[in-house]
């Protein structure tokens, strides 16, 4: 398979031909790049000048705070791209560290010649900048919904409010679950790509107080826990939320 056939498969490309993606490459620079795993790719505060296209593996979203501590924001995959939050008329400084999980391979892009105006004009420039839009908007809505949680004023607060949105198919950027409903027995069953590590990252608390109050909620019969997989009841939830 060529990278074009591969991109065309790709959010940022979608509605874009092979032939086209080729045309993309001979207008625009495209770089790529391989990296081993825990390599960094961009840095708190390197400028950022291109945005980054994951061909494969997996990168990871992260802050270091002034105390040295590392907090996970997320991972991102294979036809998921990275640095687009930093995108502006000049560049500007990176506010957080993109670091490989695993072995990686990359193809950059400067985000600024795809709003140059092309002497083709070519159709598939305004598509990727649609495209690329689009990414936007989605993990903006995510950021908000994932505020929505920490603005919770308890641990408890934030578990409930997490599945509650992930239930409702609130859009919650990376996070890919399977939402399977008993409205007999008003139970509704989620499966999250997150182990009890990754959850209580993700919502930037404490993983034993995380576990312990999970056994908490499961004593109360507001969920059970197996693994990734957990089972709700709604009704309890909304008593507690």
């Amino acid at each position: 398979m060529t990278i074009e056939e591969k991109l065309v498969n790709y959010p940022l490309f979608k509605g874009i031909s092979a032939p086209e993606v080729r045309q993309l490459m001979t207008c625009i620079n495209f770089v790529q790049r391989n990296y081993k795993k825990s390599a960094y790719m961009l840095m708190e505060g390197e400028s950022v000048k291109r945005v980054g296209v994951i061909l494969k593996g997996t990168v990871m979203m992260e802050k270091e705070d002034l105390f040295g501590n590392i907090y996970f924001f997320r991972t991102l995959k294979e036809d998921e791209i990275f640095g687009d939050p930093f995108l502006a008329r000049e560049p500007i400084d990176c506010t957080v560290n993109y670091r490989a999980a695993t072995d990686c391979e990359i193809m950059y892009f400067n985000y600024q010649d795809l709003f140059t105006l092309c002497s083709k004009h070519c159709r598939c420039h305004k598509v990727m900048a649609e495209n690329l839009a689009y990414l936007l908007s989605q993990k903006t809505r995510s950021l908000l919904a994932k505020i929505e949680i920490l603005s919770k004023n308890s641990l408890r607060e934030r578990i409930l409010t997490f599945f509650a949105l992930v239930s409702k198919h609130i859009l919650l950027y990376g996070i890919e679950a399977q939402v399977v409903e008993d409205e007999a027995l008003g139970l509704t069953q989620v499966v999250i790509p997150y182990n009890h590590t990754e959850l209580a990252e993700y919502l930037c608390v404490n993983r034993s107080a995380l576990v312990r109050e999970l056994h908490r909620m499961e004593d109360e019969g507001i969920l059970t826990c197996e693994g990734k997989t957990y089972t709700i009841n709604f009704e309890e939830m909304r008593n507690n939320l």
